[in-house]
């Protein structure tokens, strides 16, 4: 009887968990390509020391990052997941320094925000997503 109530049990929780869809993949990789440019516009901001334009990029990549940390955690790659809320941390960290006019706080961020992302292509995720 137990045996029987943990299989239910088990089962259950496997159907709460959303399966990929081949549209979340398309959306994933639509968001990479928006954050690369975003990230382009946040580097260029930074090195021209312009906070307002440091501050906008990094709003719009964090909103991104956000949606990505979702994704991530629907593929239950935890390794994935951890590093998107690295991202998610460091894009958040940027923007509150370029508010506080810490524009060197802010390209030390970024600095981090480029590892995690690195860290993350480098294992290569997107080849363990199990699509429904």
């Amino acid at each position: 009887m137990i045996r029987k109530l943990v299989c239910v049990c088990l089962a259950s929780a496997s159907l709460a968990i959303a399966a990929v869809t081949s549209s979340d993949v398309a959306n994933h990789k639509s968001r990479m390509d928006a954050a690369d440019d975003l990230k382009a516009d946040l580097k260029d901001a930074l090195d021209a020391n312009s906070g307002p334009k440091a501050i906008q990029s990094a709003d719009e990549l964090t909103r991104l990052l956000e949606q990505e940390e979702e994704y991530w955690i629907k593929t239950q790659l935890d390794d994935s997941v951890k590093l998107a809320r690295a991202n998610t941390a460091a894009s958040q960290q940027i923007a509150t320094d370029a508010k506080a006019g810490h524009i060197n706080d802010a390209k030390q961020a970024y600095k981090q925000l480029e590892k995690t992302c690195a860290e993350c292509h480098d294992l290569h995720p997107e080849q363990r997503v199990k699509q429904q």
